[in-house]
């Protein structure tokens, strides 16, 4: 199977602008306890200032964007550790091999659910029906 993890993000920060922890929020739409998440799991790493701050580059509204993608798909962050750094663009299979194959297997689990969720709906759907509901 060939495929490719591209997030489709369309945000207007300048390049190469440094951010704080508010401003990549509003420009991701994570909140700044996720971000200081994404950061603990290393999957973004922010300058710091002298200060403490955090200094974010504008290429994290990107990266923040596919974590966030990867989560809604239901990948676990140890996955999620395996594939980010192979979302830059290239194809996942040439950049991380057997990724691809777990992926799969996690689609194919999906499916799997959604399929006991939709035979579970239709059961419940004709008890209702036998009692005029």
């Amino acid at each position: 199977m060939v495929g490719t993890l591209n997030s489709d993000i369309s945000v207007k920060v300048k390049r190469g602008a440094a951010m704080q922890i508010g401003e990549l929020s509003r420009a991701s739409g994570a909140s700044a306890r996720s971000l200081r998440y994404y950061e603990q799991l290393g999957f973004i790493r922010p300058e710091r200032r002298a200060n403490g701050y955090r200094e974010y580059d504008a290429s994290d509204v990107e990266t923040v964007g596919t974590i966030r993608m990867l989560l809604d798909l239901g990948l676990p962050t140890a996955l999620i550790e395996q594939v980010l750094p192979c979302t830059r663009g290239r194809k996942v299979e040439d950049q991380c091999p057997g990724i691809v194959d777990q992926v799969v297997a996690i689609r194919d689990d999906m499916d799997a659910r959604a399929q006991r969720l939709l035979a579970t709906r239709d059961a419940l759907s004709e008890s209702l029906s036998r009692v005029g509901r």
